[in-house]
């Protein structure tokens, strides 16, 4: 069992969650790390993936530069083992999630709730 989380405080919850719930030991290998899961090909694979990936359709940082100021900068991850190449958060989870599976693999996603149609619009 292994995890990636981008911000550590929030990887470290989900270690203790973790240990909380008799999974991992205190001494042992850290089963939360800290990385950018979609930065790279997995280097394991899974036969069960277990996901709440985050929502929002752009994938974006922000960089402060020297001066102090922020600046918001697109990622588009470019991976061989990627569909396509493309700004889209949702998509590169989907595609990232499909590149653990080992084969005859399964996943369970967290989706956001569909929002209601617009009034004015027809169903």
């Amino acid at each position: 069992m292994w995890g990636n989380e981008l911000v550590r405080n929030t990887a470290r919850l989900a270690a203790m969650n973790l240990f909380l719930h008799g999974i991992g030991h205190p001494t042992g290998n850290a089963l939360v790390r800290t990385k950018d899961a979609l930065a790279a090909p997995p280097d394991q694979r899974a036969s069960l993936v277990l996901a709440n990936p985050p929502f929002g359709k752009k994938s974006s940082i922000t960089v402060y530069g020297d001066d102090g100021k922020a600046a918001r900068e697109s990622i588009a991850y470019e991976r061989r083992d990627f569909w396509v190449t493309t700004t889209n958060k949702q998509l590169n989870f989907v595609q990232h999630i499909a590149s653990l599976l080992e084969i005859h693999g399964r996943a369970a996603v967290v989706v956001p709730q569909a929002e209601p149609p617009h009034p004015g619009l027809p169903r």
